[in-house]
């Protein structure tokens, strides 16, 4: 399986005030016996107070028995009425002593602080010094302590054994019932975060209040707790896979929550910005015309001349430059300048001299006749080139079509049918990357795969084929009750596709898929390609430009 990313971890811990409490009690202890020597601490506190607390005393309590029952009472309350807007907790379970907590802003060292601070602002000592029945004990004490003794409380918590969670929470319908027993536990005993669980994982609760502890047998017949139910969700306090015990048609559920919530760690985009002409052309590219015609784009950045009369409403998209090529010391580089009569179109100046040549290596000037170039190249007379003028998406567009379009062109199409799916993410098992992947869409059945590309490629076929079997050797644990499915989806292709020919040659040519298609460059392909070494395993390979198409492909795959 594939490593745990989540941020929700387990913590242990134990609060403990009988340091504090012992020495304050002795404290007020010893005040008393200076008013009255013959003060007994059993009749410090009202029996009201005392039963409050469930403390009983007798004529042989000492006041250590005191202090230790404070102590007892407060360890077990003191967290009751927490603030969780300034925590990072979501959920304290207070019957086994475990925070469940989001461990992506704090460290454990921040939250241990974090509770120090809340139970010294508490006011224990006030509580208990203001509770006195004796006003003249009381006043005795107020005055002996009012330097305060913020410095006991430094280290009453304790937190040990940070380790993850294996899963932050799944509905407790998902469980099949014969695999877990429940037990109701006093809802006293848990502290729920509910803004905090809404906010980072969207979840909503219902009405009830019922609150259970889960329950599974283990190999020697006996009964483990797992975890606790609230409000139809259940919390998990063990880090073990949980998938035994998920019902077979919750089973994509459960494995797309884990995917979602515990595998996945995002990649982001980089800074994105969008100019007004970007967000022009992510409208207009839904058009057949502009998609037709950027099937004739080479290497993804430039058109033909000849088609410049073709550009109608879209020619805001592309500008006219001229290329410049073979360069010597740039012979694997290409220019694209603009050329105007009589003025510099590009001068190559270097800081590290190259052999005996000058720093100053080229110098190009747009002629006179402005359908050609003067290149100059040492001292010597200049060179008239032709130049090869094309047509180029402008640069805002240019970036944004090798980057994000078609991406964003799928998402457009995806979210036409569902919202149940997660983008950018990449995969790890035991630190190893196994992959970044585009797309992971859950139908009703199965889960998609699905990596984005501008143009369908043989190389990008072969590169998803690796990628897919190292995700399906890791799925193997899951996949035999899973149907798992793998696409390549892209805008265009180009030639090296047909080194497929023998699996194009066995797909259907309906729906215009396979075959020419009129006012299209490229060829538009739908078809599979087996994934070696695992049987009935295949990837789809699909080149659509057309937005309409498009829906209509992510449609069939989100019902099926």
């Amino acid at each position: 399986m594939f490593d745990n990313t989540s941020k929700v971890n387990l913590i242990d811990y134990d609060i403990d005030l009988s340091n504090p409490i012992g020495f304050y009690c002795n404290l007020i202890n010893d005040i008393a016996k200076i008013s009255n020597p013959d003060f007994s601490i059993t009749s410090l506190y009202s029996a009201d107070f005392l039963r409050e607390m469930g403390i009983r005393l007798d004529s042989e309590s000492t006041v250590d028995d005191l202090a230790s029952k404070v102590a007892t009472f407060y360890n077990s309350t003191i967290l009751d009425d927490i603030d969780f807007s300034v925590t990072d907790l979501y959920i304290v379970d207070k019957r086994r002593k475990i925070l469940i907590v989001d461990g992506a802003n704090s460290e454990v060292r921040d939250i241990k602080n974090n509770l120090n601070e809340y139970i010294k602002q508490k006011k224990i000592f006030l509580h208990l010094t203001e509770s006195i029945q004796d006003q003249e004990i009381q006043a005795n004490v107020k005055k002996l302590t009012k330097v305060g003794f913020d410095d006991l409380f430094k280290s009453v918590v304790t937190l040990t054994s940070k380790r993850k969670n294996w899963i932050p929470y799944i509905p407790s319908l998902y469980f099949q019932a014969d695999s877990i027993t429940t037990s109701e536990i006093d809802q006293k005993d848990l502290l729920i975060n509910n803004q905090k669980l809404s906010q980072d994982f969207g979840l909503t609760f219902g009405a009830e209040n019922e609150v259970n502890q889960i329950f599974t047998q283990n190999e020697e017949g006996e009964y483990d707790e797992i975890g606790i139910t609230y409000k139809s969700l259940f919390f998990p306090l063990v880090n073990s896979d949980l998938g035994r015990f998920i019902s077979a048609d919750n089973y994509i559920n459960y494995v797309w929550l884990m995917f979602k919530e515990v595998f996945k760690k995002p990649v982001g985009r980089g800074n994105d910005f969008e100019t007004d002409l970007q967000k022009s052309f992510r409208v207009k590219v839904k058009e057949d015309a502009l998609s037709n015609l950027l099937s004739n784009l080479e290497k993804n950045l430039h058109l033909p001349i000849e088609l410049q009369n073709q550009l109608g409403e879209y020619e805001l998209f592309f500008e006219c430059v001229t290329q410049i090529t073979k360069l010597e010391e740039f012979a694997d580089l290409e220019f694209y300048v603009t050329s105007e009569q009589g003025k510099t179109s590009l001068g190559i100046y270097t800081n590290q001299k190259i052999g005996k040549k000058y720093n100053l290596l080229h110098w190009i000037k747009g002629n006179d006749n402005s359908v050609s170039q003067d290149y100059y190249r040492d001292a010597k007379a200049p060179i008239s080139k032709s130049n090869s003028m094309k047509l180029t998406l402008k640069p805002e567009v240019a970036f944004y079509f090798l980057s994000n379009f078609f991406e964003d062109f799928l998402e457009q199409a995806i979210l036409a049918h569902t919202s149940q799916y997660i983008k950018n993410f990449e995969l790890y098992t035991n630190n190893s990357n196994v992959g970044e992947f585009d797309f992971l869409i859950k139908t009703p059945k199965k889960l998609c795969f699905i990596e984005a590309k501008t143009k369908l490629t043989d190389e990008y076929i072969e590169s998803y084929i690796v990628k897919c079997s190292k995700l399906l050797r890791q799925l193997d644990s899951i996949s035999e009750r899973l149907n798992i499915e793998f696409y390549l989806i892209s805008a265009f292709s180009d030639k090296t596709c047909q080194r497929k020919k023998y699996f194009i040659d066995q797909s259907p040519t309906d729906g215009g898929y396979n075959t020419r298609r009129d006012n299209l460059s490229t060829i538009p392909y739908n078809f599979q390609v087996p994934i070696p070494q695992f049987a009935n395993r295949q990837l789809n390979c699909i080149s659509e430009p057309n937005f309409e198409n498009l829906k209509n492909l992510i449609e069939v795959i989100c019902q099926e």
